[in-house]
């Protein structure tokens, strides 16, 4: 077999084994997020808030969040109430512990506001000290 066939035999593979655990994921079929975390290796929903307060309690030290809308500067004092974690993957480009996680978090804008639940997208890896700290690829 030369090397071309060879190529084309192993991304049919690829693709075949790609498809089937995306069925398993759209199905329902597996264990939730949530349940599996512990053995699967990615976040708890417990870890996930943890590093979420801690993330939003650090914009707060550094003075609040600047923004600038329509050309006037502001800072915006954001304070979270609650996390929920809705599901993680690992991170694309399959670096090890790396995880890209969708989460519902319950917040408002200037700590006086209603609070209200807005969706959110972290990704996160785990610390060579086991905490979990935010990650870009």
């Amino acid at each position: 077999m030369n090397n071309r066939h060879a190529w084309v035999l192993l991304c049919a593979l690829a693709a075949g084994c790609s498809e089937h655990s995306h069925v398993a994921k759209v199905d329902g079929s597996g264990v939730s997020a949530t349940a599996s975390g512990a053995a699967s290796g990615e976040p708890t929903e417990q870890e996930l808030r943890d590093f979420e307060f801690r993330r939003y309690e650090a914009i707060e030290a550094q003075g609040g969040l600047q923004l600038t809308v329509s050309g006037q500067s502001m800072v915006i004092h954001p304070k979270v109430y609650d996390v929920h974690k809705d599901h993680c993957t690992p991170a694309p480009s399959g670096a090890p512990s790396a995880y890209e996680c969708d989460l519902t978090v319950k917040m408002s804008l200037s700590g006086r506001d209603e609070p209200r639940e807005k969706g959110e997208r972290v990704s996160v890896k785990k610390s060579a000290t086991g905490d979990w700290i935010a990650w870009q690829d």
